[in-house]
This record gives structure tokens, sequence and C-alpha cells, in this order.
């Protein structure tokens, strides 16, 4: 009789059930008031708008203003790029016409990447951002003489601000580098190609405006052919560092029709936000539970592997959502995600009831064994192309994404369906059809009775 490695079926099982217990609880250390996470629970889970906490920014308008239709529309628009800018992607931004404010609710946690303070500042402003000749300013500390006349580079050419922080020597230096396309690439060039020329140093500086707030001012060292004008500092004031993060949130988003106010900041705790993401894991407990009476009633030990395949696939979802051991691993949790592993955990579900089906038909004509090594190694092999056939496409919707911003949401939702059908496959698929077979090549449990045959 053909035999099949049962220590495989065994660390299978262990792993799957340790898995299941790993990704639904979590390890803790606590000291006094204080706990530690070593591997984050599922609840721990970095969740969307309205699915955890939050926080509500409201913002006012000048004085006297009455947005019409058209300025709604359009302020809404760009302070949700400037949110996607920032790394915030599901924020909702609406007007509210009862309190005549603009209003951006967003999630946050004790794992969200983003400082509040920034939006606060930085959201509502109008956004033109200049490199100007010089760094003259009058009292009220607005651009000057020379400064005021001469605009470099404008806020409608920038192609891209990067902000980072290098400590490598025993100085750190911000960098901040705005680079430039269009009329602004070239006006640089030549007042550069001038101001090279100089005898002194005085018409070679320059300087960063944000709506005519100065920012920094530096010296031109050479010609500027690249567009990319260098704006860094080796200054440190947290107001330096939010602007620099400002400039990157508000770059290429365009500029508001007016300046908005910041208001007031409202936090959003309310307990029907966790029931909500608490509630999507319920049901998914729910539909695998469902999925695991049905096997075991109708297929016996055969609906007993697939069960044990399904906790891993559970355990498996569990840690993909909460980043397990580390939190920059976690999947950002948004509804359209939750919508996407309901979908495929319900694939998987009918995939195996289909094959344990198939399985229990062959057994009149086979042994429970060949039976199960026929039905499966065909599942194994359609699985791993289609899956190789979800990455790729997965890939392909990453690199295009860099060039079609308006594929991001695709990709997103491609990853996670690539992210849960690889777990499903590798537990439900490989690691039920492991288990299954080995369970059927022993002597002792080899009785099509076992497995829902016809004679059961």
């Amino acid at each position: 009789m053909n035999r099949y490695p049962r220590f495989l079926a065994v660390i299978a099982a262990v792993v799957f059930i340790c898995t299941l217990v790993l990704g639904i609880t979590g390890i803790y250390t606590e000291y006094g008031d204080v706990r530690t996470a070593i591997a984050y629970s599922v609840k721990d889970s970095s969740v969307g708008t309205g699915l955890g906490s939050g926080i509500l920014i409201t913002f006012l308008c000048p004085e006297g203003t009455e947005p019409s239709s058209e300025e709604i529309s359009s302020v809404c628009s760009i302070m949700e790029k400037r949110l996607q800018t920032y790394g915030i992607k599901d924020a909702n931004v609406y007007y509210d016409t009862n309190m005549s404010v603009f209003a951006v609710e967003a999630a946050y946690t004790g794992r969200s990447g983003y400082d509040p303070n920034i939006l606060y500042k930085y959201l509502g402003r109008i956004g033109r951002i200049t490199v100007r000749a010089g760094n003259e300013r009058d009292d009220d500390g607005k651009p000057s003489g020379t400064t005021a006349e001469t605009v470099l580079g404008e806020g409608k050419d920038i192609k891209k601000v990067s902000f980072s922080v290098d400590e490598s020597s025993s100085t750190t230096r911000y960098i901040c580098d705005i680079k430039f396309g269009g009329d602004s690439k070239e006006k640089i060039k030549d007042h550069t190609e001038e101001v090279m020329q100089a005898d002194t140093n005085t018409a070679k500086y320059y300087s960063v405006w944000m709506d005519d707030s100065y920012i920094t001012g530096r010296t031109f060292t050479s010609v500027i052919k690249n567009g990319v004008v260098p704006g860094g500092s080796v200054v440190y004031t947290d107001e330096l560092v939010d602007d620099y993060i400002g400039l990157r949130v508000i770059a290429g988003t365009g500029e508001l029709p007016f300046e908005l106010t910041g208001a007031y900041v409202y936090n959003l705790s309310d307990p029907d936000n966790a029931v909500r993401f608490n509630g999507a894991l319920i049901l998914l407990l729910v539909e695998a539970a469902v999925f695991a009476v049905i096997a075991i009633v109708r297929y016996r030990l055969a609906g007993l592997g697939a069960a044990i395949g399904m906790a891993g696939y559970l355990g498996a979802v569990c840690i993909i959502l909460s980043g397990g051991l580390s939190a920059d691993l976690g999947l950002y949790v948004t509804r359209t995600k939750l919508y996407v592993l309901a979908a495929v955990t319900a694939v998987f579900a009918f995939v195996m009831l289909s094959l344990l089906e198939r399985f229990t038909q062959s057994l009149g004509s086979s042994t429970a064994y060949r039976a199960a090594k026929d039905v499966f190694s065909s599942a194994e092999k359609r699985g791993a192309l289609l899956l190789a056939a979800l990455i790729i496409v997965t890939i392909a919707a990453d690199l295009l994404s860099y060039a079609v911003t308006g594929l991001l949401p695709m990709y997103e939702a491609l990853l996670a369906v690539s992210l849960f059908a690889a777990a499903g496959f590798v537990c439900v698929i490989l690691g039920s059809a492991c288990i299954i077979k080995s369970m059927a090549s022993t002597r002792k449990l080899n009785d099509e009775k076992l497995y829902g045959g016809a004679s059961a």
C-alpha cells in the first residue's frame, strides 16, 4: 500500500493550530500598567476610517466667505490629494453646510504613521510654493525687493518634493530637494548660469516660500540643469521640519481658492467603530465554522483535515492583518479589504468542499489514498498556476501605479487578494491535502466509511 509521511501531517496540523492561536491572541508582556506587544493580535490591526478610533479635524473658511459648489468640490478634491500624498488613503473629506466648515475624518491609532499636527497646520494652506532669488523680507516677514520681484520656481511646475534626515556624520542634515519642470526648470537654469558669474555670494542667495511665509534660504553653488533645488538645512527646529513635511504633502496637489483655518480636533473613539471591525472578524470565524461543520459531518476525517487547513488559513489571515511580530508588516485594513477577505474565504471554502465531494465519489473505484492523491494533485497544480498568475498581475499593477496614480487602489486590492490567496493555497489546499493523504495512507484509517464514502 502506498505510504505518505505522517510526520508532515502532524507538523502541518500543529503549525496551523499554533498559527491560529497566535493570530487571535498575540503575545504580550506586562510590567505594571505597561503592556508591550511581542506579537500583535488581530484586534491590534491598523484599521481604516470607520473601523476603529480616529480623529475629526474641522477647518473654517475666511470670515464672510460662502464657498460655491465648485469651490467646495475643488477644496475637497485638493485636500484628499494632500491626505493621499501624506500616506492616508481612505480619509473622508466633506463640507458641513450646517456648521459651515470643512471636515476631515481619518483613522488614528497608536500604530498610525502620521502626525495629526501636520494635517492641522498644512492641510488648509493655500499651498502656493515658490523659490525666489535672494531672501529679502519686510517687517511682516513677507518677500520684498528683489525677492518679491523674482520668482524662479512655482508650485505648478513642481514634480516632486523629497525630505529625509541624514545622520550618517557628526552633523545631522535635513535634506529637502524640490524638483521643478516646465518653465521653472528653465528659469532656474538661466538664473544659476548668470549668478555663477557674479563676484559676490549675495547674488547667489535664494529662498523657499509657502504662501509668502519664509521657510529656508540657501546659496546656489553650481548651475542647476536638472531642475532640482536643494532646500535642506543643518539647523533644526520643530517648525522647520514640519515645514519640510508640509512642502512634501502640499506639492503637486494644486492650490486652494482660499486659506482655511484649523478650528477643532475631535477624538473619534466611538465604540461602534471597534464593533464594526470585530463584527467582521466574528463573521469570518462564523463562515469558517460553518465550513468546518459541513465538512466534518459530510466528509468525516477528510472534513477534519480540511477544517484544520482552514484553521491555519484563519491564523495566517490574522497575522497578515496585524503584522504579527512587526507593526510595519501589517495590512492597512479598509472596508474594501474586508470585502476581499470575505470573498477569498468563501472561494476557498467552496473549492475545498468541491474537492472533498470529488474525493468521496472516487472512493468506490480506488483506495482512499489513491483517490486523495489524484484529486488533490490536480488542484495543487492548477492552484499554483493561478496564484503565480495573480502575483504577476499584482506586480504589474504595482509598477503601473507609479505612472498612473489612479491604479493605486486597484493595486492595493490586488495585493490583499494575493496575500489572502497565498495563505489559502498553502493552508487550505496544500495543508489539507497533506493531512488527508497522510490519514488515508494509514492502515487503520483507510476505510472509505471514515471519509463519507458510498458505504458510510
